[in-house]
């Protein structure tokens, strides 16, 4: 079997997975484990930092927005290098990030599916989001070790960097997308919890469906990103290389990191 997404058990950190028997489309092996995925590490456990230090962490690269990250710092990993690169992946959760101001908004709004693929595009189009993803592939790149990458639920900015990153390594499609959608199986109780509360807010179905769109991980949103990878930017590599600024040399050493 390969291209296994690999659920790490964290008892403070969310969503957190990293890759066995990573294979390319043509079937070279890549070296999946140095790629990990998570939530926000607010409230990792110190029994999950030893797990990190396990996994051979050497660097942790933060992908939310400096208001979310001084709300909810990340606990410190011991000699593990710090990058942050701000994405936002929607301007709805990005502007209105309270229960209550979110819950006010959805009220007099529709549209969330629209805004979260125009969200998840728009990290590609945005000049400041492009130097953070720069700025994103050259931590992953030059890491000794393996790199954790998160934002705060490790679904919207986490699911399109690794998307990226995986894509550039030749990585098929279907398997970026299996792994993309297991976000939705790790966060199921959160949504719950969501749902019930804009309920007991008085929320009503119109809201309830917004509030979905903006909280699931939807195959939509992900394909909206590679529509515009193979149309605008040549694909993966094409975007790292030209667009991103890396050049060959740059794309050479993300390629040379994850070569099994």
């Amino acid at each position: 079997m390969t291209n296994v997404s690999l659920t790490l058990p964290f008892a403070g950190v969310s969503n957190a997975r990293t890759y066995q028997a990573l294979t390319t489309r043509d079937g070279q092996p890549l070296k999946g484990e140095l790629l990990i995925r998570s939530g926000r590490l607010a409230h990792a456990t110190p029994a999950d930092v030893a797990a990190l230090k396990a996994l051979n962490v050497s660097a942790v690269v933060d992908l939310r927005l400096p208001s979310e990250a001084a709300a909810n710092p990340d606990v410190s990993l011991p000699q593990v290098a710090a990058s942050a690169t701000p994405l936002a992946s929607d301007a709805v959760t990005a502007k209105y990030q309270t229960l209550p101001a979110l819950f006010t908004f959805l009220s007099g709004h529709q549209g969330a599916v629209d805004w979260m693929i125009a969200g998840y595009q728009n990290m590609l189009l945005d000049p400041e989001q492009r130097a953070s993803l720069a700025q994103m592939v050259r931590a992953v790149s030059s890491a000794p070790g393996a790199v954790l990458l998160h934002c705060s639920a490790g679904k919207d900015r986490t699911g399109v960097a690794c998307a990226l990153l995986l894509n550039a390594l030749g990585v098929d499609r279907t398997f970026i997308h299996q792994d993309y959608l297991l976000t939705n199986i790790a966060a199921a109780e959160h949504a719950a919890a969501l749902r019930q509360a804009l309920s007991t807010a008085g929320g009503t179905p119109a809201m309830q469906a917004e509030l979905a769109a903006l909280g699931r991980a939807d195959q939509r949103y992900l394909a909206a990103v590679f529509t515009l990878l193979d149309t605008r930017f040549a694909g993966s590599r094409g975007f790292i290389r030209e667009t991103l600024g890396l050049r060959e040399s740059g794309l050479h050493q993300l390629l040379t990191k994850f070569a099994g």
